[in-house]
């Protein structure tokens, strides 16, 4: 791929032995320069690279309009079966050739050849300008479909006497003109007044057969507007070699001026945006040597812009991830990505290791071959620093976590030996012939050993779900038969605070996969807290089929739960307020396990509550068949 620099594009204008615009010198190879440049597409000539074995590697857009091909179509032809002769004249200088069109026809053309190294040995860059006609040739074609009349350049051919006699479509968009318009009339309604002398001089020079070469001028359009052209004026001859015709070649350089400006504008804007964006910004080669590096990634490296681009993207790049790294570039210079993003580390110049966010994607030249890889570097060594703090207080919790519920695991087993041997001696103590003063102690005693036995096997059980040791064993279970079972064992609880307790749970309801044990205590501790904070009015158990799966309600007209409290109602530890717990008792450990065994069976459960209205507790649970479809 060729490469321009800014310089190339000048607004001045070429003599014919001056070389062309858009060739760069041989130190402008690719990868010499750290400057950005511009692609071989927006060289306004013609251009053709060929090998070391003379055949076509690269055609510019300007070429394959010239030779009537498209895109590609000239890629690994055989140069000497396009331009003949074929090597053509001396490097740096203009030759005259004949270059063959696609359709077979042929068309004169003015060379100019330069060689320069390549990584294969040299390449030769062809610059193709149209010639007029050859010396001696038969007079050409300007209109129709020939070469002429595909060429950006306007051609006006004229008698000797001054009248249009050829007139293409370049020259038709360049004055205005339309062919018919034009052809017949004399050519000075092109030529503002006070230049139709310089005219009549250069026609005169032209009729004895010297060509004018190309020189800045100005000319009038079809509206009256003065144009700066580049013109170039060369006689025309017959078949016996006489001149019977003059033809002028014009370019319009304002359009040219414009194009310049416009380009370098351009290349300004991105010499900006690259140099002073917030991120490490790099052009690297395929191999990824560096071509060009920005501010931020020199700060980012610890580098100075020289010593970067002395080195490539793998040398600073940590040895842990080269690897990764040359994975994702060959697949994109292999086409299977068109770009790729990994965080990876660097290796600063002082040392230090740094993080980065890099992405990267693949920039191809015309014929499709890996130009330059566009990559982007965001420093987030901060981020991954925050990262890994996180990460060990979050290990440093769960640690805590673990050895919370080890030590409650231990505990509750410690404190059940000494409140069994309690219970047991005040079992003995109530059979035995004691006073009523005794008697009412010993009954105290056991109330109180069995309340605190309640509170260990809630911790015990607890940490177990904690610590991922409590199992499930599940079997085949009769909803409605749990749900009775739990009525009836708080029914003792409920008439004795004269609340009505009502349980509606039809035969019929799907099967459950669950551990009856486990799903007797998820809905007793849901009754039983509906019993506890009911002072009068009624309690409800409800199972009934749901849309997937079956539903268990427990509703209670209670003391309710305020909105504030309602999103901790599952936290262990948690009631409403301390005075709830005075009031009560409890250790707010009930709500907390039956949302956890609720979703160890695969289930949810829910709570809608007011203060002094009630609350009422859903829990949702699959069916047999949908926890076996789910494994």
């Amino acid at each position: 791929m060729v490469l321009v620099d800014d310089a190339s594009m000048s607004d001045g204008h070429l003599g014919r032995d001056d070389p062309p615009q858009g060739v760069p010198p041989e130190s402008g190879r690719p990868g010499d320069a750290c400057d950005p440049r511009l692609p071989l597409a927006a060289v306004p000539d013609a251009v053709l690279l060929a090998d070391p074995a003379g055949r076509w590697i690269e055609a510019n857009p300007a070429a394959q309009a010239l030779l009537g091909y498209g895109p590609g179509d000239l890629t690994g032809a055989v140069a000497e079966e396009t331009v003949v002769p074929w090597p053509v004249g001396g490097e740096g200088t203009w030759s005259r050739a004949e270059a063959r069109r696609g359709n077979g026809s042929c068309v004169p053309v003015d060379v100019w050849t330069t060689v320069h190294p390549g990584a294969d040995g040299p390449v030769t860059t062809l610059v193709l300008r149209q010639a007029v006609a050859h010396r001696g040739e038969a007079k050409p074609e300007v209109g129709g479909d020939g070469a002429a009349a595909s060429t950006s350049d306007a051609i006006v051919e004229t008698t000797l006497d001054g009248l249009i006699s050829g007139w293409n479509r370049a020259a038709e968009h360049l004055y205005g003109y339309r062919p018919d318009e034009a052809i017949g009339r004399p050519e000075r309604m092109l030529v503002p007044p006070d230049l139709l002398g310089e005219v009549a001089g250069l026609r005169e020079r032209t009729r004895h057969g010297a060509a004018s070469g190309e020189h800045e001028t100005t000319r009038l359009t079809k509206d009256g507007r003065r144009i700066d052209v580049a013109l170039e004026m060369e006689p025309v001859r017959d078949a016996a070699g006489r001149v019977v015709a003059v033809a002028s070649v014009v370019r319009d350089a304002d359009r040219r001026m414009r194009a310049g400006a416009a380009l370098r504008a351009s290349e300004a804007r991105f010499r900006a945006a690259f140099a002073d964006a917030p991120i490490g910004m790099a052009l690297t080669t395929p191999d990824g040597r560096f071509v060009q590096v920005n501010r931020a990634l020199c700060e980012i490296l610890g580098y100075a812009e020289a010593e970067l681009l002395a080195r490539t993207a793998p040398e600073v790049t940590h040895p842990d991830d080269l690897r990764a790294d040359a994975e994702q570039a060959a697949g994109l210079l292999a086409g299977g990505i068109g770009a790729y993003q990994v965080e990876k580390r660097y290796v600063r110049r002082d040392g230090r290791v740094v993080w980065g966010e890099f992405s990267a994607s693949l920039v191809r030249d015309e014929a499709g071959q890996p130009l330059h890889l566009v990559c982007q570097i965001q420093d987030v060594t901060e981020r991954k620093r925050a990262e890994a703090e996180l990460w060990a207080a979050k290990e440093a919790a769960e640690e805590a976590s673990r050895l919370k519920s080890g030590f409650l695991s231990t505990m509750s087993h410690e404190l059940r030996t000494p409140l069994t041997a309690i219970m047991g001696y005040a079992e003995l103590m109530m059979g035995a012939s004691l006073g009523p003063v005794e008697e009412a102690d010993a009954a105290q005693i056991s109330r109180s050993a069995r309340h605190l036995l309640a509170l260990v096997d809630d911790l015990l059980d607890l940490s177990r779900i904690e610590a991922g040791r409590l199992d499930l064993v599940p079997e085949e279970v009769d909803l409605a038969d749990v749900v009775a079972r739990v009525a009836a064992e708080v029914a003792p609880l409920a008439a004795a605070k004269g609340l009505t307790l009502t349980v509606a749970a039809p035969a019929g309801l799907p099967r459950l996969r669950a551990d009856p044990v486990r799903l007797r205590q998820l809905l007793l501790n849901l009754a039983g807290n509906a019993v506890k904070f009911t002072e009068r009015g009624a309690v409800t158990l409800t199972a009934r089929a749901a849309a997937v799966g079956v539903e268990v309600a427990v509703a209670d007209t209670g003391i309710g739960i305020a909105a504030e409290a309602l999103p901790h109602v599952f936290d262990e530890f948690r009631q409403a307020d301390s005075s709830t717990t005075r009031r009560y008792g409890g250790s707010g450990l009930g709500l907390a396990i039956a949302h956890r065994l609720a979703r160890m069976h695969g289930g949810a459960i829910a709570v809608e509550s007011a203060p002094a209205v009630g609350s009422t507790f859903t829990v949702w649970l699959p069916s047999q068949a949908e926890a076996e479809a789910a494994g």
